[in-house]
C-alpha cells in the first residue's frame, strides 16, 4: 500500500476514484470526506450518485470545521454539468452557498488523468476552467500539489 504524504491512509475496499487518490498527495490537514449518496432536502429531493462522486473539502482547527471547496467529480465533459435548469445542479450551488464554500466541477477522462477544474462562482452561478491538471507517475504529488496552489486552495 502506497504510504501517502498526509497520512491518509487507502480505502479499506479497495475502491475509490482517481480524485479521491490524487487528494491523498496534500499535505496534512487539507481533509477531505466523499459523499457517495446524499440526500438534499430543498424543496426536492437529489440523490448524487456514485459515477458523479461529490466531495467535500474542510480544514479543522481544534475544534472548528472550516469548509473550503464542493468538488463534484464527472467522467466526461459536458455542458449540462452547467445549466442551473437542472435541478441538483441548483441543490450543488445551494450546497456550496450554505457551507460558504468554493465549488468546483472536475472532468477526466473515464476515472484517468488528465482533470480539468472549473469553478463556479456562487454568487453568480457562471463558470470558468480553473485549472488543467496533467501529471505523470513520477510528478503526481508535486502536480496536485501545483494544482491547489494555483486553486488558491492551499498554501504549500
Amino acid at each position: 500500500m502506497k504510504d501517502y504524504q498526509s497520512g491518509t491512509k487507502p480505502r479499506f475496499d479497495g475502491k475509490g476514484s482517481l480524485f479521491g487518490d490524487i487528494h491523498r498527495e496534500l499535505p496534512p490537514g487539507t481533509c477531505m470526506f466523499d459523499i457517495d449518496r446524499m440526500l438534499i432536502n430543498m424543496e426536492t429531493e437529489l440523490w448524487l450518485q456514485r459515477e458523479n462522486t461529490c466531495f467535500v473539502e474542510y480544514r479543522q482547527k481544534a475544534e472548528n470545521i472550516s469548509f473550503v471547496a464542493v468538488f463534484e467529480t464527472k467522467h466526461k465533459y459536458s455542458d449540462k454539468a452547467f445549466d442551473l435548469d437542472i435541478s441538483s445542479n441548483r441543490a450543488r450551488l445551494a450546497m456550496s452557498r450554505q457551507l460558504g464554500c468554493r465549488l468546483f466541477i472536475v472532468f477526466y477522462s473515464e476515472g484517468l488523468a488528465p482533470l480539468d477544474f472549473y469553478e463556479i462562482n456562487i454568487d453568480t452561478g457562471k463558470e470558468s476552467h480553473a485549472y488543467h491538471l496533467i501529471y505523470d507517475k513520477e510528478n503526481r504529488a508535486e502536480k496536485v500539489r501545483e494544482c491547489w496552489k494555483a486553486l488558491g486552495l492551499a498554501k504549500l
